[in-house]
């Protein structure tokens, strides 16, 4: 059994990781758990706790996805919470509407329908970069000042040209995500 999820792995670059180190220092008096530049990705699915022979069938879909897929281009912008100011979660970054990245999320769900995969799965895409996880904001007027300022703000824009199967592993640190395989969109 292993914990994993179907994502894209962020490229980082010295700009990007300026800028978040910006939004960092705005909300040092927050107690936010910060992900890691390396640990930076955008989830198409997760599976969580998954037996061997389930993650062969993953493998294969994602293997046909890659054959079926095209390379395109993601940009990240704007700054929100998932939900609310009140009870906070999750601190991310938006991704701008991306008609082919839809295709491909809706591609990969076809594909695992196609082997009985998706079971209880049937949460809507909602594409995004997860930077930082809290349980309250003390300065909610930061938040704000940040979600307006970052409102329509380019962070990076860069080509997916392949998808990944990572492992999630859980410590009191936060998750730590490995590579288990990749698979490089071929159709273009």
């Amino acid at each position: 059994m292993k914990r994993v999820f179907a994502g894209i792995k962020v490229p980082f670059n010295k700009a990007f990781l300026q800028e978040t180190e910006e939004i960092k220092a705005y909300l040092y008096r927050e107690k936010i758990r910060w992900v890691n530049p390396e640990n930076l990705h955008i989830t198409l699915k997760f599976f969580g706790e998954t037996e061997n022979d389930r993650i062969e069938q993953i493998t294969a879909a994602l293997n046909e996805l890659a054959k079926k897929a095209r390379p395109f281009l993601m940009e990240i912008n704007s700054l929100g919470i998932f939900r609310s100011i009140e009870a906070p979660g999750v601190l991310w970054l938006g991704i701008k509407y991306n008609p082919d990245l839809l295709v491909c999320e809706n591609l990969f769900s076809s594909l695992l329908n196609e082997r009985d995969l998706i079971r209880d799965m049937q949460k809507d895409f909602n594409p995004h970069l997860t930077i930082g996880r809290m349980k309250k904001i003390k300065e909610k007027k930061d938040i704000i000042y940040l979600m307006q300022k970052f409102e329509k703000y380019q962070f990076i824009s860069f080509h997916v040209n392949k998808i990944c199967l990572f492992e999630s592993k859980l410590s009191q640190s936060g998750s730590v995500y490995s590579e288990i395989s990749s698979f490089s969109l071929k159709n273009s």
